[in-house]
């Protein structure tokens, strides 16, 4: 477990850069939505439908945003980059991960009625996972 405490390089983002960045990401997410149409979306029949996935655009820019801005400055000595270190690093994706489960469970909720149960807010978190995949690989 070694590994775990190896330094790894922390990224801090000026401004413009963390706005760039999570509204691509909040772009991305809705194309991938509304091309692929995963987790049921091809069964709605909606004429706001793309009305309602930017939604789910606009809270993962929204949440990206809160990661890369609000909580490096909320627990500025967690987020040193002389300290980052591997599973610092794998928390901050999984806390990431949690803050777009955590808003987009917030908006299903109040815009669709979703009602969750554990396993639900589970297979929410599963599901922003692996969709969150592919812009974690392409940063």
């Amino acid at each position: 477990m070694k590994w775990l405490f190896q330094p790894y390089p922390y990224r801090p983002h000026a401004v413009p850069q963390a706005i760039r960045y999570s509204v691509g990401e909040g772009v991305f997410l809705f194309f991938f939505l509304y091309f692929f149409e995963p987790f049921g979306i091809q069964q709605w029949e909606s004429p706001t439908k793309v009305v309602h996935l930017m939604g789910f655009g606009v809270l993962t820019s929204l949440g990206t945003l809160t990661y890369r801005l609000f909580l490096p400055r909320l627990f500025p000595v967690f987020f040193q980059e002389k300290s980052w270190v591997i599973w610092k690093e794998i928390l901050g994706i999984l806390t990431l991960i949690g803050i777009i489960t955590a808003f987009n469970l917030a908006y299903g909720t109040w815009y669709f009625g979703w009602r969750y149960s554990v396993m639900g807010v589970v297979h929410l978190y599963l599901g922003v996972m692996s969709i969150s995949f592919f812009p974690m690989v392409l940063s």
